[in-house]
């Protein structure tokens, strides 16, 4: 006959089958052990259903009360029958409702969920390539004034600066998060930007001898790829890995530009 369990963790209520008595098992909700107790049987009350008897004569020996009659003495009134104990109710078990992704039908399933991929989209890579292009051209004809005057240089940045954002954001951006788009994608790519640009100023305030040796780079890069990282991780919500790429992506642009123009590289003055 099955059992009822309470759970004496989180209080639910089951039914397990009586040849787990006495054993131990997980509550199929809170995971808590439970030790399954004995089967009980409660006995079946007496009947109270009398048989009607057709009514006695006053002083008549009938009338006497039948108690004064000993058991099992000859003329003594049978004893009533004893009514069948009443069968248990039937308890039916309920198999707990399995957790997890369910398919179209509510049924429960084990099948993983597919990755959406990022999209290639044509036509925003055409228009970055050909702005990327467009730069360059413009960083070649000006590039006499580009290597006198550094608040021009400055003001390139300032306005090249967000778009590049703009294009790493396009190619690393996870398909499975809502992107960002309009205003707030350029306020986002805007100061990612602005600290992008900031790093190339603080590269002009290191002393020339901490990277005039290969070494030197060892200490001195670090901090600008993680600063450069993080600063894309805070403001376009790409996972550190994708942040990395997103600051070498603005770093190697910024870098194709600077040698149109016929700018010194970082690394021309490492002493051989």
């Amino acid at each position: 006959m099955p059992i009822a369990v309470t759970c004496p963790s989180c209080k639910a209520k089951f039914t397990v089958r009586d040849k787990f008595a006495g054993k131990q098992g997980p509550c199929p909700k809170c995971k808590a052990p439970i030790t399954i107790p004995q089967a009980e049987t409660k006995p079946a009350a007496p009947s109270t259903a009398k048989a009607a008897a057709p009514a006695a004569k006053p002083g008549s020996s009938a009338a006497k009360p039948a108690a004064t009659a000993k058991p099992g003495a000859k003329g003594a009134p049978p004893a009533p029958p004893t009514a069948a104990p009443a069968p248990a109710p039937e308890i039916v078990i309920h198999e707990p409702e399995a957790g997890g992704p369910k398919n179209a039908s509510g049924r429960p399933t084990t099948k993983p969920l597919a990755r959406q991929e990022t999209r290639f989209e044509w036509v925003p890579a055409l228009m970055i390539s050909g702005s990327a292009l467009v730069a360059l051209a413009a960083a070649w004809i000006m590039r006499g004034q580009l290597k006198e005057l550094v608040w021009l240089r400055g003001a390139g940045l300032l306005l090249l600066s967000p778009p590049i954002a703009v294009a790493g954001y396009s190619f690393l951006r996870d398909d499975e998060l809502e992107p960002y788009r309009g205003r707030w994608l350029w306020i986002r790519a805007s100061i990612c930007g602005l600290v992008y640009l900031a790093m190339w100023g603080a590269y002009l305030l290191v002393p020339a001898d901490a990277t005039a040796e290969a070494w030197g780079w060892i200490i001195v890069a670090p901090p600008f790829f993680l600063v450069g990282a993080g600063a894309a991780y805070a403001t376009l919500d790409l996972d550190f890995g994708n942040a990395f790429f997103h600051y070498c992506f603005y770093l190697l642009l910024t870098l194709l530009l600077g040698a149109a123009a016929g700018l010194a590289m970082p690394w021309a003055g490492i002493s051989s």
